[in-house]
């Protein structure tokens, strides 16, 4: 008894969808569209759509320039600062959303003529880069002069970029 007001409920909202499409609704299009959109019918779709979602993920463009780094390798830093120029590294992680946020407005950033941006992908806190710059966490800034001495690091950086205007 319920098999039948199972099926001819399936009949019956088939029926509906069908009607919307120009077909009439019959018991075979109400068993073929109850496979279709049933949980089965949907997972190929559910795995396509996360495969995709992946991809576009992976393959996004870097926000703020290139990374210095293969994300989580080490980084001889020295080579990149700029010198006569204030040195702004960035570090971030993909996973950290707080990173991901300040690496899309540091991309919208403006540059001046005496700061440089660099930026530095972590990858995880427990990688060679992360450990080279004793990283506790992210996102995580630092600040070198126009000789390239380290000015600050930490929250007093974070305080600095965020007065130099790179973040609001």
């Amino acid at each position: 008894m319920n098999q039948a007001v199972l099926h001819v409920g399936l009949t019956h909202d088939i029926g509906r969808v069908d009607s919307l499409y120009g077909s009439s609704p019959s018991t075979e299009s109400a068993s073929f569209h109850a496979q279709s959109f049933g949980f089965l019918g949907r997972v190929p779709r559910l795995l396509f759509l996360a495969s995709l979602f992946l991809t576009l993920w992976l393959a996004a463009p870097s926000l703020a320039g290139p990374d210095l780094n293969e994300p989580g390798e080490r980084v001889s830093l020295s080579k990149h600062l700029v010198a006569d120029k204030v040195n702004v590294v960035f570090f971030y992680a993909r996973w950290n959303k707080t990173s991901m946020r300040y690496k899309e407005k540091l991309e919208d950033w403006q540059g001046d003529k005496d700061t440089v941006l660099h930026v530095i992908n972590v990858k995880a806190l427990n990688s060679a880069v992360a450990k080279q710059f004793k990283l506790t966490e992210v996102p995580a800034f630092e600040i070198y002069d126009e000789e390239g001495r380290l000015k600050m690091k930490g929250q007093s950086a974070l305080n600095e970029v965020v007065r130099m205007k790179m973040l609001d």
